[in-house]
């Protein structure tokens, strides 16, 4: 049986056969701007139809589930803390406003490929299923985990939210160890300055290891802070603070 797709990508082409003016190969692409709407409409049926066809149905339903869940939280978060934004790397930010656009964004390039002529309809089925197998599964993942760190921030019922801006330069010179060997002046890690925004969106590796975020609990009437996703840092400090309190989420 061939796949909605298949007969929604054969009505592009047709599309693109009926209407000589629209130049697309593998070195030309050219739309008239009057013709983009029908060009793009069809394109997006689809990427569309592909998704549906490719992703599981109980995934998308529980990434709506997911969406819901992540709007409530992060707003309530927005409104306490008064945060300017939670930021978000493009992809996930797309899929966590629209799962469903989030992963037609995915196969956009590739999409566009076939239709230049650059690889076959067997080839673009393969790899869509692997990438949209990948991509997926990292974003529901990733969304997750996001979704959660804010779920727990907000059962603390923070009342205060702080970040350090460490360095994140090569260049950035510490006193402590460190691969390139002992630093030449001594420094301190900045100190925690309340935030306006809670960022996801981190350096891979910086001069020191510091926290995502650090919130005032006033459950706890403590602070209390949250690991980053990044675990190596350029510096080890001399001078390490001895009263820290680790708990895994499992505790």
């Amino acid at each position: 049986m061939v796949g909605k797709w298949i007969s929604n990508y054969q009505t592009l082409m047709d599309y693109l056969k009926n209407n000589p003016e629209i130049e697309v190969s593998k070195d030309t692409i050219s739309i008239p701007t009057e013709m983009r709407p029908e060009f793009y409409r069809l394109f997006d049926e689809v990427r569309l139809s592909l998704i549906k066809e490719s992703i599981p149905e109980h995934f998308l339903t529980n990434a709506l589930i997911l969406k819901e869940n992540w709007e409530k939280t992060s707003y309530s978060l927005i409104t306490t803390l008064k945060l300017a934004k939670i930021k978000l790397t493009a992809k996930l930010t797309w899929f966590l406003k629209d799962p469903i656009d989030g992963l037609m964004r995915i196969i956009h390039d590739p999409l566009f490929a076939l239709v230049q002529g650059k690889n076959t309809i067997d080839d673009f089925q393969t790899s869509c299923k692997k990438l949209l197998g990948k991509e997926s599964s990292g974003l529901m993942s990733e969304a997750y985990r996001r979704w959660i760190t804010l779920a727990i921030i907000e059962s603390l019922l923070p009342d205060k939210m702080l970040a350090v801006n460490a360095p994140n330069s090569h260049n950035s010179v510490y006193l402590g160890d460190s691969s390139m060997g002992i630093s030449l002046i001594e420094s301190t890690v900045p100190d925690p300055e309340i935030s306006s925004e809670l960022s996801f969106i981190q350096a891979p590796e910086n001069a020191f290891l510091v926290p995502l975020c650090i919130v005032h609990s006033a459950l706890l009437n403590n602070f209390v802070s949250f690991s980053p996703d990044y675990h190596y840092a350029l510096w080890k400090s001399y001078n390490l603070n001895t009263k820290l309190e680790w708990l895994s989420l499992k505790e």
